[in-house]
């Protein structure tokens, strides 16, 4: 998956030439949503260690700020969403957030 948030242009000349552009934004927002949603998790579970929380959440916000960006790491963001899908997949309240978590790394060819 290529996450992309420039301007693409192109330019075409000669006789048949062909410009394709594919743009996954919806895979951004599918991103950032899924963030919140293991942030909403991980605060609703009341049996979680507090200082495990908090660096759960901070991982949280770190692939947040990291999609953001104009051009975000893709390596970063894998290995990120890896770690708070590890993490929360025994959580009641994450089951949701894990499901679709886990949906998003078979796409990046990732086992979680």
């Amino acid at each position: 998956m290529t996450i992309n948030a420039q301007t693409i242009g192109a330019v075409l000349t000669g006789a048949g030439a062909k410009a394709r552009v594919t743009q996954n934004i919806e895979n951004v927002e599918r991103m950032r949503q899924l963030v919140f949603a293991m942030r909403d998790a991980l605060n609703q579970d009341p049996g979680l260690d507090t200082q495990k929380k908090s660096e759960l959440l901070e991982i949280a916000d770190e692939t947040r700020v990291e999609l953001e960006k104009s051009t975000p790491n893709e390596t970063k963001l894998m290995t990120l969403f890896a770690l708070l899908t590890q993490s929360v997949q025994t959580l009641p309240a994450a089951i949701p957030a894990y499901e679709a978590a886990k949906a998003l790394l078979t796409g990046w060819g990732m086992n979680p």
